[in-house]
Formats: structure tokens, sequence, C-alpha cells
């Protein structure tokens, strides 16, 4: 249902997460490389049937990393530079295209990387910001030449995890 590999188009549509509950399987659309205005959808399948139940549209463009968090989802509008938590901006950081996502039960990580140019990417600067829960800025670390932060993960627990749902 969701695969189209004759589709030629360069419109780049592609999944970037998954988040697992009991009974759901939720898939995050990041939804166009070219067409910015497509929003970003999460697809709701069901783990019995894995039919799909419904199509949420996010208020997200390009987004990654999907994390069900207080019966809300927390997200990155990547393309706006913005985590989402729910209707909120929980923190904003608009020069960053914002991909990498972990959370514990104190701290909320989140990645960003310059946007620049294709040819540049593999060479350029990212940061890496420690957040409270309320989205306040408890660190940042500035990793120069690094590339793009492409995946973060919380080792030890991370809600983003999605058997983390059950502690």
């Amino acid at each position: 249902i969701f695969i189209y590999p004759n589709n030629k188009s360069k419109d780049n549509n592609h999944f970037n997460s998954i988040y697992i509950t009991e009974y759901i399987v939720h898939i995050l659309a990041h939804n166009g490389q070219y067409k910015p205005e497509r929003n970003s959808q999460i697809f709701v399948v069901s783990r019995l049937t894995y039919k799909c139940i419904s199509i949420i549209e996010i208020d997200a463009q390009k987004a990654h990393n999907i994390i069900l968090f207080k019966n809300k989802w927390m997200y990155c509008n990547s393309l706006g530079g913005v985590l989402k938590w729910g209707n909120n901006s929980l923190f904003t950081a608009r020069e960053h295209f914002l991909r990498g996502l972990a959370m514990t039960k104190d701290t909320i990580f989140v990645g960003g990387s310059k946007i620049i140019e294709r040819g540049k990417r593999l060479s350029s600067d990212s940061t890496l910001w420690f957040l409270d829960h309320e989205g306040g800025v408890k660190r940042s670390i500035k990793i120069e030449k690094i590339g793009q932060i492409s995946e973060i993960r919380s080792i030890d627990f991370d809600y983003g995890l999605s058997e983390s749902w059950k502690k």
C-alpha cells in the first residue's frame, strides 16, 4: 500500500520513523523533497491487520522522528527548525535542519545541522541540544565539521524507542 517502487518522481516521498505501541504502528512520512508546501503525515496502521486505519497530517515539513509522550506527538519539523509537541512549538532553531530526537525521563536531545547545499553537508557544522521537558535549553554542543546529524538515541532509556511506553 505505501511503497511505490516505480515512482520516478523527484519528490522523494519516504518514511523516516516508526513508533510502535501495543496495537498500532505509527509511520512518519517525510512527504517531499522539492515541494515543501506538502506537510508530513503519520500513517496509523493496525498491528493486527497491517491495514492503514488513518493518516494524520502534522504541522511539519520534511519531518523526522516521532515520540508519543503523554498522548501527544513530539517530532522534528525539520525544514522549519522546530521541535513540536502536540500543537506547541517546544524548541526552535530556524537556521538548522532538525533531525535526531531522543528523550529520557529528564532530558530531550535534539540534533540540528546547518542548512547548507548538498555538496557541503558531509563537512558542515552541527549542534546537539539538551533540553528540559518544557523545551528550555540546558546545554548545547556545537560540533564543527562533523556533517549532518541523522539520528540520536539514548541507550539506557529512550521514550523514542517503541517499547518505552510500557515503562
